[in-house]
């Protein structure tokens, strides 16, 4: 795997001028400064088949009253920056201390080389979120008859997972997302199933149904699953749903992916439940610094007819 670059080297001189004024200002400071929600970041479309990224909306948390003075930036690992792209001044749709953005179209760049690369995401002419990758060549195009480069995109996407709630028959029932894609599969298929088995103190309480699962091909994208007590495959559909009172249990618990064809283990993602609750990580604590790795622990709510967000307790796998 690509080691990614310690992040604040990789910003250009105008950025890291904008972070010591903005670290200037936050002491004196009662609001918090705007930061891009990190699951709507991490959503940023990357085409390994070209090397481009796409930019769409965003939800920004602690979003400044009046125009949206935004924009995304792409930093390479010299410093330089390759691309940058304002955002619409007037906000999509408000809720609250969030807002929704989006890019000024075409909203997409086509990097040039593989390497490694800072997204930065900046308010204001300051920097407030930053999400490294790298990407690297998988085929060189010296085809003389199909001259074509594809490429593949590394980075944050299979680190983090979160956790919201939904609602069974009155009663909150945990929901977790997380990202998979094209590295996720076996050489040479394009496609494949995975399930997850929740353990806690090294017995296994929970897993998900077999038939739910897919890995498709290409860059990770974000999938949801929920969980339901150990059962027979064959009775899946009598399955008892996997409640937030079953997992809000104190005790050390992991989440085990597993890739379904051989069996391989994907991720695990490591948590404690204490007094009743996920112990959130460090990274979600709004004093946490650096600043620009800071994670607000909401998400947007999906499938309803209002912009709103809801609470996010945000994974890290092991």
């Amino acid at each position: 795997m690509i080691k990614l670059l310690p992040p604040v080297r990789q910003l250009a001189l105008v950025l890291l001028l904008a972070v010591a004024t903005t670290n200037a200002h936050r002491a004196a400071a009662q609001t918090p400064t705007p930061v891009f929600e990190f699951e709507s970041a991490l959503d940023t479309f990357f085409d390994g088949r070209t090397g481009t990224l796409r930019f769409g909306d965003y939800t920004v948390a602690f979003a400044p009253e009046g125009p949206f003075r935004g924009e995304a930036a792409v930093v390479n690992s010299e410093g330089k920056t390759v691309a940058r792209m304002p955002f619409h001044e007037e906000y999509k749709l408000r809720a609250g201390v969030f807002g929704r953005v989006a890019i000024q179209g075409p909203g997409e760049v086509k990097l040039a080389q593989p390497g490694v690369y800072n997204l930065i995401f900046l308010v204001d002419r300051k920097p407030v979120t930053r999400v490294a990758f790298a990407m690297r060549e998988l085929t060189g195009g010296d085809d003389p008859f199909n001259p074509q480069r594809t490429f593949e995109f590394e980075g944050l996407w299979p680190r983090f997972a979160h956790v919201t709630y939904k609602t069974l028959r009155e009663q909150p029932v945990p929901n977790f997302t997380f990202w998979v894609g094209q590295p996720d599969l076996p050489a040479g298929s394009s496609r494949d199933m995975y399930s997850v088995a929740l353990v806690r103190d090294g017995e296994e309480i929970a897993r998900t149904k077999k038939a739910q699962g897919h890995i498709a091909a290409g860059h990770y994208k974000r999938t949801e699953f929920a969980l339901f007590f150990p059962h027979e495959d064959r009775q899946a559909h009598a399955a008892k749903p996997f409640m937030a009172a079953d997992l809000l249990v104190d005790g050390e618990h992991e989440l085990r992916v597993v890739r379904q064809s051989d069996g391989k283990l994907l991720r695990t993602f490591v948590f404690t439940v204490a007094n009743g609750a996920i112990v959130p990580l460090e990274r979600t604590g709004m004093a946490y610094q650096p600043r620009l790795d800071y994670i607000a622990p909401r998400v947007a709510k999906k499938n309803v007819n209002v912009f709103d967000v809801q609470e996010a307790v945000w994974l890290e796998a092991r």
